[in-house]
């Protein structure tokens, strides 16, 4: 379960379901459902793992699943820009998911 806020306060879930393989989130309407045309904003935090890996590429689509039957609503997929610059210390660490792991350099110096 993935913790959700949103615009849509009363309208959407404050929680969604993350499906790891096919990459989706699955948000849920409460109450009345979205209105027409409306304009939501969804705000969530994934976590990565441990393990290295560079910046994926990173799109967003939006479909609305209706009672009525299947796809009410079919979205498309809109890349997402993606930061290029650098970022505490890392270069090119300001993109998004970049996973970095930390190397310690040890130096010493005796008399």
């Amino acid at each position: 379960s993935v913790g959700v806020n949103s615009s849509g306060v009363g309208l959407i879930s404050s929680s969604a379901t993350w499906n790891e393989t096919s990459g989706a989130l699955v948000l849920g309407t409460i109450n009345t459902g979205l209105a027409a045309r409306g304009v939501y904003e969804v705000r969530f935090v994934l976590r990565n793992g441990a393990t290295e890996q560079g910046s994926p590429s990173i799109s967003v689509k939006g479909s609305v699943l209706s009672v009525d039957g299947p796809f009410f609503g079919e979205g498309y997929f809109e890349a997402m820009d993606k930061a290029e610059g650098n970022a505490e210390g890392v270069s090119g660490g300001a993109a998004p998911l970049l996973i970095v792991l930390p190397r310690f350099l040890v130096r010493g110096v005796g008399q």
